[in-house]
């Protein structure tokens, strides 16, 4: 029966996704006819409503078990939303998110910090490379375009280049927007708009200045140790409380160590020694 269960859970999401889409791909194709189609989409709607249930029931226990872990309703939602549907649509559709509100943080010059909160910048390894990029990539799309000789080509190459540009210039802003910030009672972890790491302080246990240059990802779990390096590499590490669970990307994940980055590893140390008393 957990096997049955298990096995919904993994094909539910990709069902309402994929089905539909395939419907319409028929038609427009010409292997099946607007009518047939029109069949077909229908007949899929009512044989997806067990599946709607199961991504509702899918995502109601997302949301209640961030709760329970002490999320509020920005990270519920968000657990919820990746438990319901399939993880490269998650990932996607937060990157795609998170690009539009970087640019109009921009504009509005926002961050993500509280007038409580204490900011810690991670963008020194990765930050003016960025930005060189960013304002390279302009004239490189102009020198491209005057080059290509064919016009459809010329088309396809400039839509994609600034699309690309726009993504990059986002993800860019976000990294300074979206610092990590140490709050009273939380200290939360980001890579941008597209990674966060969510530890209480209470479950802090031990904090300590250690270089790691090995992380193949910029996010990695693996035998109750969380990591949220930036270009391979990691400076601060906590030891968490036995039975601790830190929030990664608004899933609750047990883990007995925290390993992130951060510009100054000896002063993020010291603010957390400093904000939480029973650390030694």
């Amino acid at each position: 029966m957990a096997r049955h269960r298990t096995a919904l859970r993994t094909i539910a999401p990709w069902a309402v996704l994929v089905l539909p889409l395939l419907d319409v791909v028929l038609v427009v194709s010409g292997v099946l006819p607007p009518a047939v189609g029109v069949v077909v989409a229908v007949v899929g709607e009512v044989l997806l409503v067990p599946v709607a249930f199961t991504e509702w029931a899918l995502f109601r226990e997302g949301w209640r078990s961030a709760r329970a872990q002490g999320g509020d309703r920005r990270a519920a939602a968000l657990a919820g939303f990746t438990a319901a549907a399939p993880a490269p649509v998650v990932r996607a559709a937060r990157a795609e998110a998170g690009t539009w509100r970087s640019l109009w943080w921009a504009v509005r010059r926002r961050r993500a910090v509280a007038p409580e909160e204490l900011p810690l910048s991670y963008t020194s390894r990765i930050g003016v490379m960025l930005w060189v990029t960013v304002l390279l990539s302009p004239l490189e799309i102009v020198v491209v375009h005057l080059l290509l000789p064919w016009e459809p080509v010329r088309l396809v190459v400039l839509v994609v280049s600034v699309v690309s540009l726009v993504w990059l210039l986002g993800f860019t802003l976000a990294l300074q927007q979206r610092p990590h910030v140490l709050g009273a009672d939380v200290l939360v972890l980001r890579f941008g708009h597209l990674r966060e790491v969510v530890v209480r302080a209470a479950d802090i246990a031990d904090a300590r200045a250690g270089t790691t240059v090995d992380h193949r990802r910029v996010l990695e779990l693996a035998d109750g140790a969380v990591s949220l390096s930036v270009l391979g590499e990691s400076s601060v590490r906590l030891r968490l409380h036995p039975a601790a669970t830190v929030l990664v990307d608004g899933c609750p994940v047990p883990a007995g160590q925290v390993t992130f980055f951060a510009d100054d590893a000896r002063g993020a140390v010291r603010e957390l020694r400093a904000r939480a008393a029973p650390l030694r």
